[in-house]
């Protein structure tokens, strides 16, 4: 069950946001002055009626009439300037601050370790990209610069009201203690609310990714039925969060306009001609001033409101930014330089989570300069896991992996992935053309080198046919290219980069014959080039590696050449049988 956050928690949690706007304090500052004008001239324009009723009528004076006529046209002309600024200046803060709050969300969501990733739904991170972020965008511009100025606003007015009558100012505050009361009562329950209804929308939008992007699956199946009677269990329980989030407002909002009215009976019951002479001017204008009282009041109950919702939103995203949070950013360590020599895993264990069996049991491989590698098993046999481990996704229980024999954790993250290049088991293909894929959004890479890489891995002909602007639509998730051909470009992905260790995770898996041969010739052309270790699915892919570790159970059982391992008795000549 999730835990209620309390006050201290909120507050640390502003203060951390509340840094983002440092850049932009002289901004808020001067939005800040502008709603002070504003509120001096609210509080103006009821004293200027009462004098035009207490001076002007009784002298029947029309030149001081229009006079004062211009002065509050005036003031009301003024107040529009200084709203259109006020607003404007706190929607500029506000689109810069949340800018980059979403920008370091998405940089700690894209940078964090590969065991953080595992515990968190595709959706609801990108919830916190996208709803949690506007929530808190909304602190800025509704909540903290207008909240003081409401607050400010009642100060006023309130001193008004003393000055005029200290009576019947006393009277209208027992209103304000009531308001008091009921925002504390609110809090309760609205704040279980919000957080309810932002875990509604991080599990829609989870939901509705995992379906669309399932959707050929679901569309095989014939299950489109069975994922909108699911779907519709969540909706449901979406619309009623949201529903009880209206009825918890609709509640204090109109509970707040009947405090106005209760403070206007109780100002008028509270005048007592018998104690002191008033007069209708001072009556009206202190029913004026009492409105324009519980005018900041809505506005305050309105934006409690918005608080509540962003500091929900800043809960959610709270975990982004906590010291435990595993990412695999300012990472300080040393580069690992250019050179490859040698890669080495020494009695290594692994396993996912401690409620697991292990994956990995003391497996010990060493990789040279320039060697092809096959690595072969059965499925859960550990061989991912060993390639995912090599690029440092997870790190081993127990043993060490040497790259160049210097522990490879005391090199940075980022100098060890330019030596080791990953062509995926199941690739993930951009939105885009095929060039833009191979690119990768990195633009140092030419047009030329990409050609080069597609021609090398007989991908060339591909694009051969494009369109006049030299691009090749792949289609969504590389829609528009056979699976050989997403293999391939993935293959030219990594030769572009020119990586001096190749990883290859059944890269002629669920291929057609033709695709495969295109695979072999690949490999032929860069062995040699590169140092290779290639999982294969189907064994004749590894034929002329220079050696094959065969995995069984997380163990490694056997190693050798091809022709050694298919001769002796052993797993791996189960595995060739089998396939034959």
């Amino acid at each position: 069950m999730r835990k209620v956050v309390g006050y201290r928690e909120d507050l640390a949690n502003l203060r951390r946001i509340l840094r983002y706007a440092v850049p932009y304090k002289w901004t808020l500052l001067l939005a800040g002055v502008l709603i002070l004008v504003g509120i001096g001239l609210d509080l103006v324009r009821p004293y200027l009626i009462k004098y035009t009723i207490d001076t002007v009528f009784p002298s029947y004076d029309m030149s001081r009439l229009q006079i004062i006529t211009s002065v509050y046209l005036g003031t009301i002309a003024v107040s529009v300037c200084v709203l259109y600024w006020q607003s404007y200046l706190l929607q500029y803060v506000g689109q810069h601050v949340i800018y980059v709050i979403r920008q370091d969300i998405f940089t700690r969501l894209l940078t964090q370790t590969q065991a953080e990733m595992d515990k968190t739904r595709v959706g609801s991170m990108v919830t916190k990209v996208t709803n949690d972020t506007d929530a808190i965008r909304a602190l800025f511009i509704e909540v903290l610069v207008p909240m003081a100025g409401d607050l400010l606003m009642m100060a006023g007015i309130l001193a008004v009201m003393f000055s005029l009558h200290a009576r019947l100012a006393t009277v209208s505050l027992v209103a304000l203690l009531i308001v008091g009361i009921s925002i504390q009562i609110f809090k309760q329950f609205s704040r279980r609310i919000y957080r309810q209804v932002r875990s509604c929308i991080s599990a829609s939008n989870s939901y509705v990714q995992e379906a669309l992007n399932g959707m050929t699956v679901v569309k095989a199946y014939g299950a489109e039925e069975d994922i909108l009677r699911e779907y519709e269990q969540i909706n449901r329980a979406f619309m009623k969060t949201s529903l009880s989030e209206v009825r918890t407002f609709g509640i204090f909002r109109p509970l707040v306009d009947f405090i106005y009215f209760i403070a206007v009976v109780l100002v008028l019951l509270a005048v007592d001609f018998s104690v002191d002479i008033i007069d209708a001017a001072l009556v009206f204008v202190f029913i004026q001033y009492t409105e324009k009282f519980f005018g900041p009041v809505r506005g305050i109950a309105e934006r409690y409101n918005t608080l509540q919702s962003a500091l929900a939103g800043i809960d959610r995203t709270n975990t982004l930014w906590q010291e435990d949070f595993g990412t695999e950013r300012d990472d300080s360590r040393p580069d690992c330089g250019d050179a490859f020599y040698s890669l080495e895993l020494r009695h290594v264990w692994f396993r996912y989570s401690e409620t697991t069996d292990w994956v990995l049991r003391d497996v010990n491989l060493r990789v040279e300069s320039g060697e092809m590698i096959g690595i072969v098993g059965e499925s859960g046999a550990g061989k991912t896991t060993v390639m995912s481990l090599l690029m440092r996704f997870y790190i081993p229980q127990k043993g060490a992996i040497y790259l160049n024999e210097v522990p490879i954790e005391q090199y940075s993250l980022a100098s060890t992935r330019k030596l080791l290049g990953y062509v995926f088991q199941n690739q993930h293909l951009f939105k885009g053309s095929i060039e833009d894929n191979v690119r990768l959004y990195n633009d140092s890479i030419s047009d030329e080198e990409v050609r080069a890489a597609l021609r090398e891995v007989d991908l060339g002909e591909a694009t051969d046919d494009s369109s006049a602007t030299g691009r090749t639509e792949a289609g969504y998730m590389g829609s528009f290219l056979s699976m050989g051909e997403r293999q391939l470009l993935s293959l030219a992905r990594v030769l572009v980069r020119r990586y001096p260790v190749l990883i290859l995770d059944e890269a002629t898996a669920n291929m057609d014959s033709a695709t495969e041969m295109k695979i072999q010739r690949s490999l032929a052309k860069i062995r040699g080039k590169h140092t290779l270790l290639v999982i294969a699915h189907r064994l004749s892919t590894i034929r002329n590696a220079n050696r094959i570790f065969v995995f069984q159970n997380g163990r490694i059982v056997q190693v050798g050449q091809y022709d050694e391992l298919a001769k002796s008795k052993g797993y791996f000549r189960e595995l060739l049988e089998a396939q034959r």
